[in-house]
């Protein structure tokens, strides 16, 4: 079974997270921020098959979250697929570092077919 952490300060997309993505059986972990989110990973006696990100949040947003990644193996070696309200401006990202990247306007089929092909499940 997989497990997911997802990172997302707005409380009603996480609940929406969670239930488009509870029907894949996998583990769901929610943080509130990417704070909160490094200190859920290194805490946390299982590992994380992947991280589902937001961009903008408070305290540690998205691109410091991934900035600090960078000066991790461990963390470098869990996919991130981020998911966010971005404009064309806002693009400067490390999309090497990136297995997806969608709109926080997407469909619910391809937020869930984005993460059933990075973890590799029907």
């Amino acid at each position: 079974m997989a497990t997911i952490l997802i990172v997302e300060d707005d409380a009603d997309l996480a609940a929406s997270f969670l239930d488009l993505l509870r029907p894949l059986k996998a583990t769901l972990i929610l943080a509130n921020d990417g704070q909160q989110a490094l200190d859920l990973l290194a805490a946390l006696p299982l590992q994380v098959d992947l991280i589902i990100l937001d961009l903008y949040m408070p305290h540690v947003n998205g691109w410091e979250f991934l900035d600090f990644r960078k000066k991790s193996e461990a963390l470098m070696a869990i996919p991130v697929l981020v998911v966010s309200a971005w404009t064309e401006i806002d693009l400067e990202l490390p999309y090497e570092q990136l297995q997806g990247l969608l709109h926080k306007s997407c469909a619910a089929h391809q937020l869930i077919g984005a993460v059933q092909k990075i973890l590799g499940i029907a």
